[in-house]
């Protein structure tokens, strides 16, 4: 008597529950950390400083201090943003 007779797999040969038998690939397993991967979360902690000291006192000066925090809040995370990923791009790593 066939598998297919009995219902157990489909046409296709695989397990009808969606269960499958294959391995997970290596990439998913964790690889430990590199010591400059970490120079990516650097370099965004800065670039996110920088940005909200300058568009703080921008935002101050057109209009003042609740405008000013706002811009900062927002140049913070766009800087991280961009230049994490440029980090991420040229170290050709997947940061942790």
């Amino acid at each position: 008597m066939s598998s297919a007779a009995t219902g157990t797999t489909g046409a296709t040969g695989r397990p009808k529950s969606g269960l499958s038998s294959v391995k997970p690939a290596d990439h998913n397993e964790r690889r430990p950390a590199r010591w400059w991967a970490w120079l990516g979360y650097a370099l965004a902690g800065v670039a996110g400083a920088a940005g909200a000291k300058f568009s703080y006192d921008f935002g101050v000066q057109i209009s003042g201090v609740g405008v000013g925090l706002l811009l900062a809040v927002n140049t913070a995370v766009f800087c991280a943003v961009l230049v994490g990923a440029l980090a991420d791009r040229l170290l050709g790593y997947r940061r942790p």
